[in-house]
């Protein structure tokens, strides 16, 4: 295998992360977007270069070489149920805000509209501070005081199979970051510099992880997110991942962030607006 094609992965990687830095729209909705975007196209040449190398490796080799890279992969199974979890939660939040918008947005606005109106905010506010579970009746109500309101706005059922009580993203991302182990130089010699590669998509699946985190509502979000970065350095995504890192540890430290669901922008926007 050609050097070049390990230099070419490395620059890759970092080019689809210093596209995150250039943005200026962070840590929103569509920078998160792109954020799984480039994971995804890091993760199709990552692929392809083990493809068109592996086969020269034995089976043996592979199984070592690959095998950490798969522990990241199944534990991220649970975070991404978790993160799944906090979408549905903001989901739950736009419905409800929709429902006030339209109330508002009527033609006849009276002492029963805006009192329906208040009524989501406050579901709105519980649901934020987790007091309560999501309370249905109200759209019910809501439907049955005013026909002009379609069917559609009454909320769906959107939590799906919970996380357990105990679980805690802080701990699963602990469970990632043990499965970063900086390859030795037997590992790359026996796999021609490959296993290098292979650290490369570990580190940049644990970063995206750790965005999500960082962005979303999460359980067991943790409140001084920490980035493992100590045996990154010298490779050429190094300087990306950090500059990412610090740019979200300088948002989470912030005052106004210091006791949010998430970092995203929409997040913070719609937990304003239920105050």
């Amino acid at each position: 295998m050609e050097e070049t094609d390990l230099e070419l992965f490395e620059t890759y990687v970092g080019l689809c992360f210093d596209n995150l830095i250039i943005r200026d729209d962070f840590p929103s909705i569509s920078w998160v977007q792109n954020l799984l975007e480039n994971f995804i196209s890091c993760g199709k040449k990552f692929e392809t270069l083990i493809y068109e190398n592996g086969m020269h490796l034995s089976r043996e080799v592979m199984n070592h070489l690959i095998s950490p890279y798969l522990h990241v992969c199944l534990n991220s199974l649970e975070l991404i149920n978790g993160i799944r979890e906090g979408v549905d939660y903001l989901l739950e939040c736009h419905i409800r805000l929709n429902m006030v918008r339209m109330i508002l947005q009527g033609q006849n606005v009276g002492r029963s509209e805006l009192y329906s109106a208040r009524a989501f905010l406050n579901d709105l506010e519980a649901l934020i501070e987790n007091e309560k579970e999501s309370n249905y009746a109200l759209a019910a109500r809501i439907i049955e005081d005013n026909e002009e309101i379609d069917m559609h706005l009454e909320p769906p059922r959107l939590f799906r199979t919970r996380v357990s009580r105990l679980w805690s993203a802080s701990k699963q991302l602990d469970l990632l970051k043990a499965n970063l182990s900086l390859p030795t130089a037997v590992d790359n010699r026996e796999t021609n510099q490959l296993a290098d590669s292979v650290y490369t998509m570990a580190c940049a699946h644990y970063m995206t992880m750790w965005c999500l985190v960082a962005a979303l509502p999460c359980q067991g979000r943790p409140i001084d997110i920490r980035f493992y970065v100590n045996c990154m350095e010298g490779f050429k995504w190094y300087e990306d991942f950090t500059y990412i890192w610090s740019r979200i540890h300088d948002e989470s430290i912030m005052e106004e962030n210091r006791h949010c669901s998430g970092l995203l922008r929409e997040a913070s926007v719609m937990e304003q607006l239920s105050w």
